[in-house]
């Protein structure tokens, strides 16, 4: 099977979703498939993406530029790099991810033309709080084509079943494959034993959604002795400036410490350090960073804007209500356990994520969502027809 995503960017910066996209198309290529990936970039940019597996992915990028007003990027050969990939690669199917970008226009437009079945993965750009933030500009892309263009796809792709209904809520009828991210899962899990203070984690994008500031205004009400908490990740749109100055006006400048993006095995240090890690976010389609987590041992409080519902009943973590008393309670019950407790709820989130969320299983039923799109029959148990 000859298959192409698209994407606007695979950017360090843009979060998870360059994480599991460019992971999704490493493990299809492990399972034989030939895939190819186009973004919007330089070459000279390449330092700064999350790369798939280059033994089994073809990376393909063309130059973009900001359109004025809108500030969105734009590659406008985008269309006629698939229309020449075809030409020379006989694609069998593209699978679009994100939404309201002129490249998702671009991928769309080009699958139709072409007569080649097209998937769009949303990417959590359909949930409701996501439609909320920025409205006027996604109403308009909505009207003008993108409702259209998801209203043709063979298939829509959710990572998690309360996406899938957001989906349906909007009216959309297409066949959805419910197939979550995949995770790495470390050699080493967190140790749990503190050389000084112990580690709170937020890891993301320092981004109002992320709901940074109901969590500030958490610890801000707790103070806990012993105890510090790391705000990890890039910063979007300027949001960090609005969440020192609140951590400086609630006086926890030796309690709080923003220290940036990290990759790599930074990261993973970084997770291994922690006794727990803390999401509490306003929408989430799934939050790699809470399966990372639990992969890496550490505890998760996260709240009912993810689709992580399961984490209490397998006794690794809390999922509470969106707002600053639910974290409160969270958190002090969390703090409040000895560290071997932590630890067992960890190595338990561990064991799940082992089971259930490998990327080769993952992409085993991507390729069967995929098969069904272009050979019809019965639909694989991840495809909801409902």
């Amino acid at each position: 099977m000859n298959v192409l995503q698209t994407v606007a960017s695979i950017d360090r910066s843009s979060g998870g979703p360059s994480h599991s996209i460019t992971n999704l198309c490493s493990h299809l290529g492990h399972q034989n498939q030939q895939v190819h990936l186009l973004v919007i970039g330089e070459q000279t940019q390449r330092d700064q993406w999350i790369l798939p597996d280059l033994g089994v992915v073809d990376l393909h990028n063309i130059p973009g530029k900001k359109l004025p007003i809108l500030g969105i990027l734009h590659a406008p050969e985008f269309g006629f790099c698939i229309q020449q990939l075809h030409k020379s690669e006989t694609l069998h199917l593209i699978h679009d991810h994100g939404l309201w970008m002129p490249n998702n226009r671009s991928s769309s437009a080009a699958a139709r033309k072409l007569g080649i079945p097209y998937v769009i993965s949303p990417r959590g750009m359909l949930e409701p709080w996501a439609l909320k933030y920025k409205s006027w500009k996604k109403k308009l892309v909505w009207w003008l084509w993108q409702k259209s263009a998801i209203e043709m796809a063979a298939m829509l792709h959710a990572t998690a079943q309360e996406e899938a209904d957001n989906l349906r809520a909007l009216g959309l009828k297409n066949p959805i494959a419910i197939i979550p991210n995949g995770v790495d899962v470390p050699a080493n899990a967190a140790s749990h034993e503190p050389e000084s203070e112990r580690i709170v984690l937020f890891l993301s994008r320092v981004h109002p959604i992320k709901g940074i500031n109901n969590l500030i205004n958490a610890w801000e009400q707790l103070k806990p002795q012993g105890w510090k908490l790391v705000i990890a990740g890039p910063d979007e749109g300027g949001h960090l400036a609005e969440v020192q100055s609140q951590i400086a006006a609630a006086g926890l400048t030796t309690q709080v410490q923003c220290i940036g993006p990290v990759e790599g095995e930074a990261k993973w240090q970084l997770y291994q350090q922690a006794s727990v890690f803390v999401l509490p976010t306003f929408s989430e389609n799934f939050g790699i960073v809470i399966a990372e987590a639990l992969a890496a041992g550490v505890p998760v409080i996260t709240t009912t804007g993810t689709p992580w519902r399961e984490l209490p009943e397998k006794g690794c973590g809390w999922w509470v209500d969106i707002g600053v008393q639910p974290l409160v309670g969270a958190l002090r019950e969390a703090l409040g356990l000895t560290d071997e407790q932590r630890r067992d709820m960890g190595l338990k989130g561990r064991e799940w994520m082992q089971a259930e969320y490998s990327w080769s299983k993952i992409a085993t039923e991507m390729i069967a969502a995929y098969r069904w799109v272009l050979e019809g029959g019965s639909p694989p148990a991840c495809v909801r027809l409902d």
